[in-house]
């Protein structure tokens, strides 16, 4: 079984690729899913959140609240080091728990999508690593679209993170997905014979 992983910017379309990757066969662990999984409430990661961050982070319903969260450790390194500490070494555990069960199944292969798998050390031992990219104005649009805000706020978010550029010298597999979905499709066609050759 081969284990690679996916990621890309805000607006890349690397939910794109992973839903093709998932039409040939894949297996798609979706880091984000496993981000919110491991904070559900009454969970260790949710106790400590709440004892870090205080109950304004929790709604009614006692989840998190998400966006409640990250306004918290938006722009407090500490902080946003806090959580990262508290979250990602269960994402890890859990990643690795999921990708021993595809394993036994038998799945020709795994891809683990996140968007901070090469930031994170919950993730960045994950080889070889897929970059999907794509040109700034089409991804602020795709974002606009997407999430119903403004272009400037699209704009801030993908400052926030790794550049394409920061990316793209750490990838394996690079795909560009500024063009249409013909375009991206014949590029993971490609893709997915080179890595089950590989």
């Amino acid at each position: 079984m081969k284990i690679v992983g996916l990621t890309g910017g805000i607006g890349s379309g690397k939910s794109t690729v992973a839903r093709m990757l998932a039409a040939r066969g894949a297996r798609v662990i979706d880091a984000d899913r496993l981000a919110r999984e491991v904070v559900a409430p009454g969970l260790p990661a949710w106790r400590e959140i709440v004892e870090h961050f205080g109950e304004e982070v929790v709604n009614p319903d006692r989840t998190l609240n998400r966006e409640r969260l990250a306004a918290v450790v938006f722009g407090d390194e500490d902080r946003r080091l806090l959580l990262n500490r508290i979250t990602h070494p269960r994402i890890g555990q859990e990643m690795i728990e999921r990708i021993k069960r595809y394993q036994r199944e038998g799945a020709p292969l795994v891809v683990v999508d996140a968007a901070l798998l090469l930031e994170s050390p919950a993730t960045n031992w994950i080889r070889p690593v897929i970059v999907v990219v794509a040109d700034e104005e089409t991804r602020v649009g795709r974002v606009v679209a997407r999430d119903g805000t403004g272009a400037e706020t699209a704009r801030a978010r993908m400052a926030a993170q790794w550049s394409d550029a920061e990316r793209i010298d750490r990838a394996d597999y690079v795909l560009d997905n500024s063009g249409d979905l013909a375009a991206l499709e014949a590029q993971v066609e490609r893709l997915w014979s080179r890595l089950l050759a590989r």
